[in-house]
C-alpha cells in the first residue's frame, strides 16, 4: 500500500548493524549476545530488525510477550527466541509449539510447561529469572532451589538459561548494583556446586554491557543501544572512550514529517487548544503532520524543537492529535511541503530522542516505543 502519510519513520539498519558490531568489540568472543527486539524493536518494526541482528552475529533474540516471539517464527526467524516477561499457564501449549525458549519464576508455571511438553511429545527449553532486588518479575533467592530442582529433575523441561536483572544499572553510583549483583553470584555458585554444566547465565542490559562488565557472565542483553539510544547520559562518553571514537553509536531512527500549511499570523494571535501559547510578534506558523495519535507527546507542547532546514525551531501551542504548530519566521525560505525532523539528524544538525524526552520528564525507551503504526517505517538495508 502506498504511503499517504505526511509522517515518516526512516531506519537505518545499517546503523543498527554498526551499533551491533561496536558491542560486541568491548566484549570477550566468550560472551554470546542476545539482541532485544521487544515491542515491534522499541519501535523500529521487530522482524527487520531482528534479522538484522541475526545478520550481525546475535546469538538469540528477546522478547517480552508471546505473541512477539510467534510473528518472529511467523516471518521466518529460527534463531532461539527467549520470550523474558510472564505468560499465563494457557500460553504454554502455544509457546513449546513455537518453539519458544521460556522464562519461569514460579513452580506453577514449570507444571504448565511441563504439561504443554509432554502432550506435544516436545523438550521445552526454559530459562528461571532471579529476582535479585529489582522486585519485579522473578523467583526471590531464597526460593530459588526449589524451582531450579524442580527443571532439573523434570524429563520434559531443558535448562536454558539463569538470569536477573539490574534496577540501577546505568547509574554512575554502583553500590545497588553491585549488591545485586552480589545476591545473583551467590546463587549461581551455589547452583554451580550442585549441576556443574550449568547453562548461560545471563544479567545485562544496554546501561550495564557498558556500566558493569562484571555482569557479562555467559551472555548480554542489549536493546536500547543498538537503536543507537541511552537510558543515562554518563554512558555515551564511557562508550567513546571505550572504542576511541567519537561517533561510535548513530541514532536507528530518524522521525520526519512534511509542513502541511504555513501562515502569516500577527503579535498576540492564538494558537491551538487552550490557548497556551500567544505570538510575540508578527510570525509565520507553519502546520507539520504529526501529533499525539501518531506517538508525539502531548507534554512536549511548548518545549520541543524540531529541525527545519537543518535549522533549530520551536514548536508552538498544544500538540494536537493529528497536527502540531511550530514557528518558522526566522526561516522565510520554508514552504508548504517541506521536511521537518522531529527527531534525527538533518544536515550537519541533530535532535537526539534523549533530549526530546527530556522535555517531557521521560526516557529515550518511551518516545521510541510510542512512535505508531499511523507512522509509516522505511527501511534502508
Amino acid at each position: 500500500m502506498a504511503f499517504h502519510r505526511a509522517s515518516q519513520a526512516f531506519i537505518d539498519l545499517k546503523a543498527y548493524r554498526s551499533n551491533f558490531q561496536t558491542v560486541r568489540s568491548l566484549l570477550p568472543q566468550t560472551v554470546d549476545i542476545l539482541a532485544v527486539v521487544k515491542a515491534d524493536a522499541y519501535g523500529h518494526g521487530a522482524v527487520p530488525c531482528a534479522r538484522a541482528a541475526i545478520e550481525a552475529g546475535a546469538h538469540c533474540l528477546g522478547v517480552a510477550i508471546v505473541n512477539e516471539g510467534i510473528e518472529l517464527r511467523e516471518h521466518g526467524l529460527s534463531s532461539p527466541i527467549l520470550v523474558m516477561g510472564s505468560f499465563l499457564p494457557d500460553d504454554a501449549e502455544d509457546m513449546v509449539r513455537h518453539d519458544l525458549e521460556i522464562t519461569l519464576h514460579t513452580l506453577a508455571q514449570a507444571d504448565a510447561v511441563e504439561n504443554a511438553a509432554r502432550k506435544q511429545n516436545k523438550l521445552a527449553r526454559v530459562h528461571i529469572k532471579i529476582d535479585s532486588g529489582m522486585g519485579r518479575l522473578g523467583i526471590e533467592c531464597g526460593l530459588a532451589q526449589s524451582l531450579f530442582q524442580r527443571v532439573i529433575d523434570s524429563k520434559c523441561l531443558k535448562l536454558s538459561g539463569l538470569f536477573t536483572h539490574l534496577a540501577t544499572a546505568e547509574w554512575e553510583d554502583k553500590d545497588y548494583a553491585r549488591y545485586q549483583l552480589g545476591q545473583f553470584e551467590t546463587l549461581i555458585q551455589s547452583f554451580r556446586e550442585q549441576y556443574p554444566q550449568l547453562p548461560p547465565v545471563h544479567c545485562a542490559n544496554s546501561a550495564a554491557t557498558v556500566n558493569h562488565s562484571r555482569s557479562w557472565f555467559d551472555m548480554v542483553r542489549p536493546g536500547l543501544i543498538f537503536y543507537g539510544a541511552f537510558s543515562a547520559p554518563n554512558l555515551l562518553p564511557m562508550v567513546r572512550e571505550l572504542t576511541r571514537k567519537d561517533d561510535p553509536i548513530r541514532p536507528v531512527m530518524t522521525w520526519k514529517c512534511k509542513i502541511l500549511q504555513i501562515k502569516s499570523t500577527p503579535k498576540d494571535a492564538c494558537l491551538s487548544y487552550g490557548i497556551t501559547y500567544k505570538t510575540p510578534r508578527d510570525s509565520r506558523i507553519a502546520v507539520i503532520g504529526v501529533g499525539y495519535a501518531d506517538g508525539l507527546h502531548r507534554l512536549l507542547s511548548n518545549k520541543m524543537e524540531v529541525l527545519i532546514h537543518g535549522r533549530r525551531v520551536r514548536q508552538v501551542g498544544r500538540v494536537c492529535m493529528d497536527m502540531t504548530l511550530i514557528d518558522v519566521t526566522d526561516l522565510p525560505e520554508v514552504g508548504v511541503g517541506d521536511e521537518a525532523v522531529i527527531f534525527g539528524r538533518q544536515g550537519d544538525a541533530a535532535i537526539s530522542v534523549e533530549e526530546t524526552a527530556g522535555h517531557c520528564q521521560s526516557v529515550a525507551y518511551e518516545l521510541l516505543c510510542a512512535v505508531g503504526q499511523r507512522v509509516p517505517r522505511v527501511y534502508n538495508a
